[in-house]
């Protein structure tokens, strides 16, 4: 198992006080840091999330235009492991899986799912 440190932006100069190849991180699209680097490879390991829920409580709206800016990220920062648009709550599971496609072909990798109680299983009960 490999234990990550979520990261929230505000970590000052944290990615210059240790070697990056030493830390597994976990940080936001909303949380990106320039500290960061414009490569992940030089981490040890990386999970990035879409930061959908972070944008839209300080007034974002999620729409085409973040979709493509998150894509971008995903693909110049060179990211293997991202977290899907899980913002079911939000626009409902159909469009959360026509995002997850247009992610993943953009992209060209499989994102990670992320499963909530409301979603339903294949025989259509809840979890």
């Amino acid at each position: 198992m490999l234990l990550h440190m979520a990261t929230d932006g505000l970590v000052g100069d944290f990615y210059t006080k240790f070697p990056k190849k030493e830390l597994n991180i976990l940080t936001s699209f909303e949380y990106k840091s320039s500290l960061m680097g414009n490569d992940v490879r030089e981490f040890n390991h990386f999970i990035a999330d879409s930061g959908a829920f972070t944008a839209m409580a300080s007034g974002k709206k999620i729409d085409d235009s973040y979709i493509d800016s998150y894509i971008e990220w995903i693909k110049g920062a060179h990211i293997d492991h991202f977290i899907e648009m899980d913002i079911d709550e939000i626009v409902g599971i159909d469009k959360v899986k026509q995002i997850r496609t247009r992610i993943e072909r953009a992209t060209g990798k499989q994102s990670i799912p992320v499963w909530h109680l409301g979603r339903k299983k294949k025989d259509g009960s809840t979890w």
